[in-house]
């Protein structure tokens, strides 16, 4: 496809030329789809807020104010502060109830004091 699109107009290309053209996208293609798919995985494995302590242990509230209840939670979370984690969602099911769960692998990076209205809204 690129090799034709390459060798229109008025050049045209060797055998070599069609061959490594293609050979080129066919190893472009591949290494864009995976930086996509990882960028993507990615996002799934991190989560980023304000922890508090909620009715169920140790909870995490996001920006767009989600909350999650925190499992397997390192000891090095500080409640009040703003966290981003490394771990994996839980699906739930039809009919559960209650905030959605993050099992915490790791905690990558502590950003200190939530804002003051964060911190006041995460009371309950």
């Amino acid at each position: 496809m690129l090799a034709a699109l390459a060798c229109s107009g008025a050049t045209s290309c060797t055998k070599t030329q069609e061959g490594l053209s293609i050979a080129a996208s066919a190893a472009v293609v591949p290494g864009v789809t995976v930086g996509i798919t990882l960028a993507v995985q990615s996002s799934h494995h991190t989560l980023q807020g304000c922890a508090f302590t909620g009715p169920n242990g140790p909870e995490l509230r996001t920006a767009d104010a989600r909350v999650f209840t925190l499992e397997g939670a390192p000891e090095a979370i500080k409640v009040g502060d703003r966290l981003k984690l490394h771990g994996s969602k839980l699906k739930k099911t039809k009919d559960s109830t209650g905030n959605q769960v993050f099992v915490v692998e790791r905690l990558k990076k502590d950003y200190g004091p939530c804002p003051a209205a964060a911190a006041l809204s995460q009371q309950h």
